[in-house]
């Protein structure tokens, strides 16, 4: 810590010694250190610097604005709830739909008990459902594709894990 002195000096009359400590108390006292012109100057370019770090501008807004919505539609417009409500989401219930439908077919198939003629009607349903999925992802915007592509990478995931359990029953 630093020493401060100060230097005082007071002659005091007996006569008037009561006033002159009234006044002198009284007295404004002004005091010069120096240095601190220059933490003042340092304090305001903080405060600039994070004015300028935290200001949220009318774009930043509404980017944060263009996020939320895209996530509403994604969910359905519904907050995570099973029930499609935008029209957003009956274009991508729709391709579910067929793609489930294309699925089953498959499955039946694979399961290999159907006649040569079965399976050739079998195979032409499935690219006409599949020229249909492709058709709707036409129409779909980038949200809606968004949400078919999660839907393709959980089948994907799906018959990666089927893939597996046939492989296990065959090495048994």
């Amino acid at each position: 810590m630093s020493d401060f002195r100060i230097k005082v000096n007071v002659e005091l009359d007996a006569k008037d010694l009561e006033s002159q400590l009234k006044n002198l108390g009284e007295q404004e006292i002004n005091v010069k250190l120096n240095g601190v012109d220059k933490i003042e100057a340092q304090l305001k370019s903080l405060k600039n610097s994070f004015q300028d770090a935290f200001k949220v501008n009318g774009s930043f807004l509404n980017d944060l604005k263009k996020v939320a919505n895209a996530i509403e539609k994604i969910n359905g417009g519904n907050n995570g709830t099973s029930k499609p409500t935008s029209s957003v989401s009956k274009l991508v219930s729709e391709y579910k739909d067929l793609a489930n439908t294309v699925e089953k077919i498959q499955k039946q198939l694979n399961k290999g008990l159907l006649d040569d003629d079965s399976i050739a009607r079998s195979n032409s349903l499935i690219e006409k459902l599949k020229g249909q999925m492709n058709d709707l992802k036409g129409e779909m915007n980038e949200v809606e594709l968004a949400s078919v592509k999660a839907f393709e990478g959980k089948l994907e995931n799906k018959h990666f894990a089927e893939m597996n359990n046939y492989l296990n029953k065959i090495e048994t």
